[in-house]
C-alpha cells in the first residue's frame, strides 16, 4: 500500500513522514475491515478547498474537518486495487485545537483546547476510519466511530 501526501495548504509546517507513517498505522489496525487499497492519498487543505469539495461531492455549500472517498480499481491500474483520498482541513484543526469556537464544531466548545497536531491526528483517524466501513450517520455510530478514532490516536501517541 503506498501513502501519498499532497499539501495544498500554507497554514502550517507539516512533519510529511510522520502523517505518512500515522496514516499507514490506521489503514492496519485491528477493527472494522481493513481494506487493501493500493494507494491512499492524504491532502491537507484550508478553508477554501474544503469548502470546494464539499460542494463537489455533496453539494453543500459548508466547511467541514475531514472527507473520505474511496475508488474502485480501474481495469490495467498498476498496482491493481482500489484507491482512496483523505481531505483533511489543516484551519479547523488549528481553530478547535485553540479553542475557538466554530459552527461547525459545536460539540466540542468548551472543550480543553488541544495541540494541533492531535488535532490533525483525530481527522485522520476519522477519515481513516470512514474508508475501513465506520459510518457515523446515526448517533449509535457517531459514538462509535469517535470512540475507535481517541482508541487509534491514544495508540499511536503511546507509540511515540
Amino acid at each position: 500500500m503506498k501513502i501519498e501526501l499532497e499539501n495544498r495548504q500554507t497554514l502550517l509546517r507539516i512533519n510529511r513522514r510522520a502523517l505518512e507513517a500515522l496514516a499507514l498505522a490506521f489503514l492496519v489496525r485491528p477493527g472494522p475491515p481493513v481494506i487493501a487499497f493500493s494507494r491512499v492519498t492524504v491532502v491537507l487543505t484550508a478553508d477554501a478547498g474544503m469548502r470546494a469539495l464539499k460542494r463537489l461531492h455533496f453539494g453543500e455549500d459548508a466547511i467541514t474537518d475531514v472527507i473520505s472517498q474511496a475508488y474502485v480499481p480501474l481495469p490495467g491500474e498498476d498496482p491493481p486495487g482500489p484507491t482512496a483520498d483523505v481531505y483533511i482541513n489543516v484551519a479547523q484543526a488549528r481553530r478547535v485545537a485553540r479553542g475557538e469556537r466554530d459552527r461547525g464544531h459545536a460539540r466540542r466548545a468548551g472543550r480543553r483546547p488541544q495541540a494541533i497536531a492531535r488535532e490533525l491526528a483525530l481527522y485522520l483517524a476519522h477519515g481513516i476510519d470512514h474508508l475501513r466501513g465506520g459510518r457515523d450517520g446515526t448517533p449509535a455510530g457517531r459514538a462509535s466511530m469517535r470512540g475507535r478514532d481517541l482508541r487509534w490516536v491514544r495508540w499511536a501517541e503511546a507509540q511515540g
